[in-house]
């Protein structure tokens, strides 16, 4: 009954697939507003000019929802000049995830043909098979995966073989692996006029590059922490850190999620959180909101941070910012 004036609404239901009813306090967003359903499950709000898509952060009660390529299916795009109704249907779990399994996968970064065919043969029949043996055994339940950028190596021509591989994860006990995505330097489009237009590849195949989830007693926030610089038509340089929209965006999803003390907190990004040329360059949390984001991570009982970029293994324990729990970043 709200009359909308607007052309950029967006407005919608978050039901429960076994009752039909709506699910209030569901968080919706466009990377930029954030707000919740409300009692009836129905949400609104005025999308950003600059968004493309819309999502929710998926409760941990509910199962993540998959499409019929059995990737997760918590978007929908934003169209502009138009009321954009973008409903969502959630399965409820049947039994608590509070023990679930997280795989990060840094920088498949595939130049060709022959790479992609490496990634989906060789990792993702690992990943699979790994999986597989250990849930057999009871370990390793709930498995869902992210990537940590750069899929693709300056090559949007990939894009579309190269997303498949990451689709259709059949485990050996039937069930599916969930595969997020994140963004990297190398996945931002070279012939792009600007940092925002860069992403619409990325866009166009995973949805947004802002966005969070929540399973068992951990909210799991993705983000894009390249700040695109100067391209020469094949690749981006570029600094590293959030732009302040994306800072606030950061807060008012955190600030959205109930008990933070007695929860964990999962950043995944792309480039590390520490000083040095593989990091960014020089600009690296001088103006970029790294130390107010660790700032915010203090408000946690635990929290972590994922991170690709470098090509090796690194356990980086930040003693500055210590949770509530007493355990350092």
């Amino acid at each position: 009954g709200t009359d909308i004036s607007s052309d950029n609404n967006v407005i919608g239901l978050v039901s429960d697939s076994s009752t039909g009813k709506g699910i209030p306090g569901v968080v919706v967003s466009d990377g930029y507003s954030v707000v919740k359903t409300d009692a009836n499950g129905v949400y609104q709000f005025e999308a950003s000019r600059y968004a493309s898509t819309m999502f929710i952060s998926i409760p941990a009660a509910y199962q993540v929802p998959l499409d019929a390529n059995k990737k997760p299916a918590f978007y929908s795009a934003i169209s502009r000049n138009k009321v954009n109704r973008n409903d969502f249907s959630l399965t409820p779990l049947t039994v608590s995830e509070e023990n679930f399994t997280l795989i990060a996968i840094g920088d498949p970064q595939v130049s060709n043909a022959n790479e992609i065919n490496r990634f989906k043969t060789e990792t993702m029949t690992d990943i699979n098979m790994t999986l597989s043996i250990n849930q057999a055994e009871g370990k390793y339940k709930n498995a869902y995966a992210v990537t940590l950028g750069d899929i693709v190596n300056d090559t949007p021509n990939l894009w579309e073989t190269m997303k498949p591989t990451m689709e259709n994860v059949q485990l050996s006990n039937g069930t599916y692996l969930p595969v997020f995505q994140c963004i990297g330097n190398h996945d931002h489009y070279a012939g792009a006029a600007d940092d925002r237009s860069a992403t619409s590849n990325f866009n166009k195949h995973f949805g947004p590059t802002d966005y969070s989830f929540n399973r068992g007693k951990v909210h799991i926030v993705v983000m894009d922490n390249i700040v695109c610089t100067r391209t020469n038509g094949k690749t981006w340089t570029y600094d590293a850190g959030f732009s302040k929209s994306q800072y606030n965006w950061l807060k008012a999803d955190l600030d959205a999620v109930e008990n933070k003390e007695d929860k964990m907190l999962i950043l995944c990004c792309h480039i590390p959180f520490r000083g040095g040329a593989n990091s960014g360059g020089a600009t690296m949390n001088k103006d970029k909101n790294y130390d107010e984001t660790l700032a915010l991570m203090r408000e946690w009982h635990e929290a972590h941070i994922m991170i690709g970029h470098t090509h090796y293994i690194q356990n980086y324990i930040n003693t500055k910012y210590k949770t509530k729990s007493g355990l350092p970043v």
